[in-house]
């Protein structure tokens, strides 16, 4: 920060300040963090023990809608979960390291094609539900190792060994931007070069205030009220808990992390009108190793 004195009009004479934020590492609040990751994590320990088993892969607790509360149909649900891993197996993934693997919705679909398939979740009574289901099945249980632990925590993953890591519907339970930093700057680290980083559903901040009206206005006892919703909505954006990331954030990282070659964003696929589709979004990172196709070039269309 810094504060001068500024004369913007003969013998008017102002206190100017400029700041700017603070963004490296040492910034971080860890301890506050750690609270946060363990409110989470109690959270979805809670969700998990008491739903209802399920067929392997269909497991879909807590996916409710934020518009009534209910839970996200199933048919739109298995298309989210379908597209996402339609969109990861084009990356032909044959060593996958998955971070907040959960239940196991894109395991059940990936696995069986893969040679291994490494999962990690913070939960331990996720972990230990899908333990159960991979080891019931021999080709599962032949090739799928689990662990439990933070999206951070990268101690005895092989370096340079994976082709392809998973990062889906989880950032935004990350405490930080500098948090999601750390996890992408250790996942290229354990990627093959060549490699690619998928980071699937991910929050657009440039579409909260669109999302967080049609939200509100749903919620409405009386959506004519325009006061009463611009109130609503106003309160709800100062209490936003989750991680929202910017698309360009994921392109500016290629210049803070020397071994990423490119990115590429993509739209949520599916034709299901719903949350997921309409404010969501997948980044793809790859590390060096293979030739980046710029689309600069590339023909646009109005959205």
């Amino acid at each position: 920060a810094a504060v001068v004195a500024r004369e913007d009009q003969p013998g008017t004479t102002r206190l100017v300040a400029y700041v700017v934020a603070d963004t490296s590492a040492q910034a971080r609040d860890e301890a506050a963090e750690q609270d946060q990751l363990s409110e989470w994590r109690d959270l979805y320990d809670s969700v998990y023990t008491t739903a209802p088993r399920t067929a392997f892969g269909e497991n879909f607790a807590s996916w409710h809608s934020s518009y009534d509360g209910e839970p996200i149909p199933l048919p739109q649900m298995r298309e989210w979960r379908d597209t996402t891993v339609d969109r990861i197996r084009a990356l032909r993934p044959r060593r996958v390291l998955e971070i907040g693997v959960g239940t196991g919705l894109l395991l059940a679909g990936l696995a069986p094609e893969c040679e291994e398939y490494w999962g990690t979740d913070f939960s331990p009574s996720v972990i230990e539900e899908l333990r159960r289901h991979v080891d019931a099945d021999p080709v599962l249980a032949s090739r799928v190792r689990l662990q439990t632990r933070p999206a951070h925590d990268f101690a005895g993953l092989p370096v340079g060994h994976f082709d392809t890591v998973v990062v889906n519907s989880v950032v935004q339970y990350f405490p930080s931007a500098g948090y999601l930093e750390q996890v992408v700057d250790h996942a290229v680290r354990v990627l093959a070069p060549g490699g690619a980083l998928f980071v699937g559903d991910v929050r657009n901040p440039r579409l909260l205030r669109t999302f967080t009206s049609a939200v509100q206005t749903a919620r409405a006892e009386d959506p004519t009220d325009t006061a009463a919703v611009r109130r609503a909505v106003e309160q709800s954006l100062v209490l936003e808990k989750e991680l929202l990331v910017d698309p360009e954030y994921f392109t500016a990282l290629t210049h803070h992390i020397p071994d990423l070659a490119g990115t590429d964003i993509q739209l949520k696929r599916g034709t299901a009108q719903n949350e997921l589709t309409r404010y969501r979004y997948d980044a793809t990172l790859y590390k060096t190793g293979i030739t980046p196709h710029p689309l600069t070039d590339a023909p646009t269309r109005p959205w």
